[in-house]
């Protein structure tokens, strides 16, 4: 079953509208967090526990923008996919991705089984050993 051009119109519009949203929020968080707002954190540093703060507020920054530049990026290769005529193929088996999994996770990579399955050996090889 592939996708109809209706589901991948909306689809694609939903995408669109993430990738909108996703690119705000990033200029939003970037803008809070310049240079001269960490300058003026690190300013107000009056010890060592002051100081880890600051670089702790300063790497959580670093790594929300991180995370959503990677939610970008899958935004625009799901918008890539649909141009090419690749969308909603699973990279793991090769079948198509249910219209109801895409539309609840635009950006899925995997059909329900293969992403089951990709998270219990990564559950299993990430366990605790004795």
């Amino acid at each position: 079953m592939s996708l109809s051009q209706g589901q991948l119109r909306e689809l694609n519009t939903t995408l669109r509208q993430q990738r909108a949203r996703l690119r705000d929020e990033l200029l939003s968080r970037l803008e809070s967090s310049d240079d001269a707002s960490l300058q003026n954190v690190a300013g107000q540093v009056r010890d060592w526990g002051d100081e880890s703060l600051a670089s702790t507020v300063a790497e959580h920054n670093l790594m929300l923008a991180d995370r959503l530049g990677d939610e970008i990026n899958a935004v625009e290769d799901a918008l890539n996919e649909i141009d090419q005529g690749e969308y909603g193929r699973c990279g793991g088996c090769g079948s198509d991705i249910a219209f109801e999994r895409l539309r609840a996770e635009p950006t899925a990579k995997l059909c329900i089984q293969c992403q089951k399955t990709q998270e219990r050996l990564q559950a299993e090889t990430e366990s605790p050993t004795l």
